[in-house]
């Protein structure tokens, strides 16, 4: 914190504000950290098996993912846009049978 942050710094203004909050519906953001260390896996883990359930479900249905779309994907490094690619690709039944077999690894 720097001087100027200590002279604009209103503690009083951050309790209302707080307070505020409280009195309404909060909610609480958790990290990955609470459900890894349940044995689920962190994000970068998740993307990858997503990556891999997508190219196993793709050659099945003798497709493939184009080498520029992958490209973009692995170097975009969004990784909530990343898991919603592949789980389009997947589809809602292939992405559920993955899911549930995250969910019986533990």
């Amino acid at each position: 914190m720097t001087m100027g942050d200590v002279r604009n710094y209103n503690h009083n203004a951050e309790m209302e504000a707080l307070r505020t909050a409280m009195m309404r519906n909060p909610l609480a953001l958790i990290g990955a950290g609470v459900s890894m260390s349940s044995g689920y896996p962190s994000w970068p883990a998740l993307i990858v098996s997503l990556a891999e359930e997508a190219k196993r479900v793709l050659a099945e249905r003798d497709e493939g993912l184009p080498p520029k779309f992958e490209s973009i994907l692995t170097n975009l490094r969004d990784p909530a846009w990343e898991a919603e690619e592949y789980a389009r690709i997947l589809g809602p039944r292939a992405l559920s049978e993955h899911a549930d077999s995250i969910k019986d690894s533990i």
